[in-house]
């Protein structure tokens, strides 16, 4: 488990979604030469957290010291999808991240966040917004890879 996933995120007041993510990392399999340095460790990012809007607002929330997340979906406007995912992401740094045309939330698409792993907070994130949450997901894996 990463940072305490998986984790409850609410949705308007009413239900949950789940959220989790898997840690990995992935070190090339050629050995190094006794006298030469070792391979350098892959760049692996993974979801960490996402959320989907059908005629709502939800938004996504980071935490760059801790590598928390929050995130929401099925709000009336943007400032309640944005106050509800920086509170379940729980820290003091927490703010709103990704979006859509200008915006810092995402209605009627879904959005996912990606950080590299392990966590380091040294390390950037990506975000995307597209129509669904296996678009998003793999955008902000590319996003987050590159």
């Amino acid at each position: 488990m990463l940072n305490g996933w998986p984790r409850k995120v609410a949705r308007a007041g009413i239900g949950v979604c789940l959220v989790f993510a898997a840690c990995q990392q992935i070190v090339p399999s050629s050995p190094s030469s006794p006298s030469g340095p070792s391979a350098p460790v892959q760049k692996v990012c993974q979801v960490i957290c996402w959320s989907c809007s059908e005629n709502s607002w939800g938004a996504l929330a980071y935490s760059p010291a801790t590598g928390k997340c929050g995130a929401s979906y099925g709000f009336r406007t943007q400032a309640e999808a944005e106050m509800s995912a920086i509170g379940f992401c729980a820290n003091s740094d927490c703010m709103v991240v990704g979006g859509q045309s200008g915006h810092s939330g995402y209605s009627n698409q879904c959005g996912a966040l990606a950080i590299p792993v392990p966590f380091s907070s040294r390390n950037n994130y990506a975000t995307s917004g597209r129509q669904t949450a296996a678009e998003a997901q793999s955008a902000a894996v590319a996003g987050c890879e590159h």
